[in-house]
């Protein structure tokens, strides 16, 4: 691998829409290694060793937001994240995102300690919101998803 070549962990994030709005959740920062201000996303999570996409999407969604999502998620997309992600060595690595539209099932959100907030937000509500960490070419396109 050459020197300026970049590593990226690889991730998947669930695009959940109930009556026309989408579930965001505003991370809680504090937990961060390099803590930032909060900021809206997507439910989802960094795919680990073993685990699938899928497995992966259905995992993360349940354990921040309590939902449980159908089995057959639509994909969407792939992004590489605004962000980038800190190792434990203090090393950054890049953040792709594979990105799919998931029906959730009933129930109320409850979301975990990675997150201070949720809202169901309008597709230009949550465009707008998500511009912090995604690129600006897929936050234009959230319309057109739900």
């Amino acid at each position: 691998m050459a020197k300026n070549d970049k590593l990226f962990f690889v991730g998947v994030k669930g695009l959940i829409v109930r009556n026309g709005k989408i579930l965001l959740l505003q991370a809680n920062t504090t937990k961060h290694t390099v803590p930032t201000p909060p900021y809206w996303d997507l439910p989802g999570g960094k795919i680990q060793q073993g685990s699938t996409e899928i497995d992966t999407l259905q995992r993360e969604v349940r354990e921040e937001t309590g939902l449980s999502i159908e089995a057959n998620p639509e994909y969407i997309d792939t992004i590489v994240s605004r962000h980038d992600a800190r190792l434990e060595s203090g090393e950054f690595v890049g953040l792709m995102l594979r990105i799919y539209h998931v029906q959730p099932g009933e129930g109320d959100v409850v979301i975990s300690n990675e997150h201070l907030a949720f809202g169901w937000f309008t597709p230009q509500e949550a465009s707008e919101l998500l511009a912090n960490k995604y690129p600006k070419e897929f936050c234009e396109r959230i319309e057109l998803l739900v």
